[in-house]
């Protein structure tokens, strides 16, 4: 339960209201998992030595601060940019519950994500497609639904939550080119 006084808001506060929203939100949903609450969960976790911090104090400086301890404990620059970018999106959800003020979020936006080369955080490495050949040898090893799934997967370059997500009523198997309907997508 947040202070009735939204000057007494402490970040706490804020990241406790902001992972219940993203947990409705995803609960809301036929997705197994949800990428951005993850993100929340993280980016939640990483802020707590912020947490005394009064909300309406957590500015620029205070969210270059989270950033460069991001840096020292060799977090990648890509999730560090996600980190970053979840609090905005905390506080843009704590303007629309009237629990700051657009000032607060305004002055977020200013600061700009890690650029390659310009960091000493780390790079991800690329994501790799698995050969056909480790796919094939692996086959035999899978339970056979498993299996099914992979070569759904390979077939389709679905996510893995979204073959989880299948169910037959949004299969349409009627005709020899089978069709999948899903109610919600990514893009």
């Amino acid at each position: 339960s947040l202070p009735a006084n939204t000057s007494e808001l402490l970040l706490a506060d804020i990241c406790a209201g902001f992972l219940e929203h993203c947990q409705r939100r995803v609960a809301g949903t036929k997705l197994l998992t949800s990428g951005t609450l993850g993100t929340a969960r993280t980016t939640v976790r990483a802020l707590k030595p912020w947490y005394a911090i009064s909300c309406h104090e957590f500015g620029p400086r205070r969210l270059k601060e989270f950033r460069t301890a991001l840096v020292e404990a060799g977090k990648s620059r890509v999730g560090i940019n996600l980190c970053c970018a979840m609090i905005k999106t905390m506080f843009k959800w704590a303007v629309s519950e009237e629990l700051v003020t657009g000032e607060v979020f305004h002055r977020l936006q200013a600061v700009p994500g890690l650029r390659r080369n310009e960091t000493t955080a780390p790079e991800l490495d690329a994501v790799k497609t698995v050969a056909d050949e480790v796919i094939e040898r692996t086959l035999p090893f899978l339970p056979p639904m498993v299996a099914d799934m992979v070569r759904l997967q390979r077939l389709t370059g679905m996510r893995s939550g979204e073959v989880c997500g299948m169910t037959t009523g949004q299969v349409d198997a009627r005709t020899a080119a089978w069709l999948y309907r899903v109610d919600h997508h990514k893009t």
